[in-house]
């Protein structure tokens, strides 16, 4: 493993006007999280939000919502550490198809514009390039403010261990099946 960190001061922003995409970025209802953490929902393209797998596992672009619980109980976790940890699951998003979830992460990389705020955290894959086995994906990571930053992730084909969500149940999926 190998992770590096580069902060830089915040400051004016530069005059003249910069092109950005639309920031239309889905949330589901404001308090349909709780701050000690909360099951996933899942969008897939103009689709309601839903927390069952296998509701989404289709060719759709996805987002996801969540509010991660602490890593260690009595321990909250930051918006910065959840940032983190969130951004790990673009490779999720981004390469959730029809036929289930198929790549493993290779190298994912978190960058921040503004510190995130508050518990609950969005992420929408924008973009996946496959070819041969290897894939990139790149999502954009947001709150209720607005977007905060990016995540890219390199990924390898996994073919043989795909998991399939239409046949895993949510509750197998999470562990918490008897």
């Amino acid at each position: 493993m190998r992770a590096s960190a580069v902060f830089l001061t915040t400051g004016e922003e530069p005059a003249g006007t910069v092109w950005s995409p639309d920031a239309d970025l889905p949330m589901p209802p404001a308090g349909c999280m709780s701050p000690e953490g909360s099951p996933p929902l899942f969008k897939s393209g103009d689709g309601e939000w839903s927390a069952e797998f296998a509701d989404h596992q289709n060719a759709e672009r996805k987002a996801a919502w969540q509010s991660l619980p602490p890593l260690v109980a009595g321990e909250p976790l930051t918006a910065f550490q959840r940032a983190a940890i969130l951004g790990d699951s673009a490779n999720h998003l981004c390469h959730w198809g029809s036929a289930g979830a198929g790549y493993i992460n290779a190298d994912v990389t978190l960058t921040l514009s503004r510190p995130p705020v508050g518990y609950e955290q969005g992420l929408r894959a924008e973009n996946t390039i496959a070819s041969a086995g290897i894939s990139i994906g790149t999502a954009t990571l947001y709150d209720r403010h607005g977007p905060v930053g990016t995540c890219v992730v390199t990924t390898l084909s996994n073919a043989r261990r795909q998991i399939d969500f239409a046949a895993t149940s949510s509750a197998e999926l999470a562990g918490t099946s008897d």
